[in-house]
């Protein structure tokens, strides 16, 4: 019973659980077209954003009609 539980049998049962997780991953991802769905999703993605903007300069530009807003009213 000690050789079947010596460190080179648990190394190699370790390494075959890993393969078998790794193709069985791929195999998953692949039926499901999980990788096509992440590819066109980072497309649409990259699609729907403004080139040089960021979420910051956005929230700024939601803000300026109120601002305007403010300043007509002082002016008045």
């Amino acid at each position: 019973m000690s050789t079947y539980f010596s460190l080179p049998n648990i190394f190699y049962i370790l390494v075959g659980v890993a393969v078998f997780f790794l193709v069985t991953r791929e195999l998953i991802a692949w039926y499901w077209k999980i990788n096509k769905v992440c590819d066109l999703l980072e497309k649409i993605e990259a699609n729907t954003r403004p080139k040089n903007s960021s979420a910051v300069e956005d929230a700024r530009e939601e803000e300026k009609p109120a601002e305007r807003k403010r300043e007509v009213r002082r002016l008045l």
